[in-house]
């Protein structure tokens, strides 16, 4: 099936087309992002219309340096810092103090999920 037809001409109407809009015109559901792995990927498109996004590829992990909110998919480019100066303030009060202990010994010998 040709892409480019005039669609002013009748002749280049393809009946074939027809899903909800004008045969062979660009408002067709045929028409759409064709790449899976696009954000805005349409099963049902047959013609990529130049409208695939990877927008919402990004860090979705919070703890991450370069996290970013608006994501929604993972692509793997999280950092992190691991030089913490001071690894035993679990509560991040700045002091390392009975507090921090006793969260400790609350989590200590739980079984973490994968």
């Amino acid at each position: 099936m040709a892409t480019n037809l005039d669609n002013t001409v009748g002749s280049n109407w393809q009946a074939s087309w027809v899903s909800n809009g004008t045969p062979g015109a660009a408002n067709s559901s045929v028409f759409g992002c064709t790449d899976p792995t696009a954000c805005n990927f349409s099963a049902t498109a047959f013609f990529n219309d130049g409208t695939c996004s990877t927008a919402c590829y990004g860090c979705t992990y919070v703890d991450a340096l370069n996290y970013n909110a608006a994501s929604t998919m993972d692509d793997g480019s999280c950092f992190f810092d691991f030089n913490d100066p001071c690894p035993a303030d679990i509560n991040n009060d700045s002091i390392v103090s009975t507090v921090d202990l006793l969260m400790f010994l609350a989590a200590f010998g739980a079984s973490c999920p994968n």
